[in-house]
């Protein structure tokens, strides 16, 4: 089965080599410590060096179980006391299960738009759309939650996966971060297996956060931080990040050339960075049913809707990091054979 429907990178994209030597150097150096618990806000060293990265105190940096992880505890943390979240049309679809899950009221549309306690969002090579927010709704979404007297959680595990445009300031660098809470991972450049994620806040923000962590998983793996930490240290993070973000523009702009040329029914903006390609299909046409048949053609891929809160139907995301160039030319012609047939399935409303 060809992988376009999750947001993972290639097997040949994952330096394992290089994962393994920092896993055998971390308990070399540490030890049994590797293999014990850690403070609950994370391994220390590696919140050094993020903080370091950063231009932040160790004391702004909590270390959690995947980015996905920081986002929950922010949640569960809110929850009680929320309004209301906002949220970007589309967005991440585990995030709207999350807000569904705890009861959470979700709200969308404008960054200027419905007032909102928490306003969540994915400005860089938002997941799953790939789109970019402008400089401009940047700074509306920021003062909309300054009037609302809003916290705004910026997820951005993409953000460094830039292959064509100019670089734009985070929320965070943009609020001087005051008021947001940034997260971001290592699984989109190291690999997501090890799960390590984090979030940066003001210090009274992160202490908040410490008790709902412990509660939730005692600490996070001192282990797989360790090996984190050990990579970094041993390797050029800023060039892996650049041959990363070459390799995933060569693979999208190989996927959009194809889908233009053999599915020019479709329509799709090409990202300027990230992992995913948004594709809208024709009018009439369900994207659930064609996931269907390509599933069928073996080639896998994610239905719009379970990224929206409402629409979506006629959307599909697809992921050109999973798969090498070649299985990308193999997916794409698996993928519009059983778009055609689904298509001939579905008559077009009158």
């Amino acid at each position: 089965m060809i992988n376009f429907g999750r947001g993972a990178p290639s097997h040949d994209l994952v330096p394992t080599e290089l994962v393994a030597e920092a896993a055998s150097r971390a308990l070399a150096d540490a030890g049994a410590r590797t293999l014990s618990y850690c403070p609950p806000q994370g391994y220390v060293p590696l919140r050094e060096w993020i903080a370091q990265r950063h231009g932040v105190t160790v004391e702004q940096v909590l270390v959690t179980n995947g980015a996905m992880q920081a986002v929950s505890l922010v949640l569960d943390a809110t929850a009680a006391s929320t309004t209301g979240v906002w949220v970007e049309q589309p967005t991440y679809d585990i995030v709207l299960r999350a807000l569904a899950r705890r009861g959470m009221p979700v709200r969308f549309g404008e960054p200027d738009g419905p007032p909102a306690s928490l306003r969540y969002a994915i400005p860089t090579f938002r997941n799953p759309d790939g789109a970019t927010m402008p400089l401009s709704r940047r700074q509306a979404l920021l003062e909309q939650a300054e009037q609302d007297r809003a916290v705004v959680l910026e997820d951005d595990p993409y953000g460094h996966l830039r292959f064509t445009g100019d670089h734009l300031p985070t929320l965070r660098e943009l609020r001087g971060g005051q008021g947001v809470l940034y997260v971001s991972s290592f699984s989109k450049v190291i690999c997501p297996g090890l799960r390590v994620g984090y979030l940066i806040g003001e210090p009274d923000q992160v202490a908040r956060l410490v008790p709902v962590a412990n509660t939730t998983y005692v600490t996070p793996s001192a282990f797989t931080q360790a090996v984190t930490h050990r990579y970094l240290l041993d390797n050029d993070f800023d060039a892996t990040v650049k041959r990363t973000s070459e390799i995933l523009g060569e693979r999208a702009r190989l996927m959009g050339r194809l889908l233009s040329e053999q599915f020019p029914e479709a329509r799709f903006v090409m990202p300027e960075g990230g992992y995913f390609l948004w594709l809208r299909l024709p009018y009439g046409v369900n994207a659930t049913v064609v996931a269907g048949a390509a599933s069928e053609s073996g080639v896998t891929v994610a239905p719009g809707a379970q990224f929206t809160v409402t629409g979506g139907e006629d959307r599909l995301r697809l992921c050109f990091a999973a798969e090498p160039p070649e299985r990308i030319v193999e997916g794409v012609e698996r993928l519009v054979a059983g778009a055609v047939r689904a298509m001939g399935t579905q008559a077009a409303p009158v």
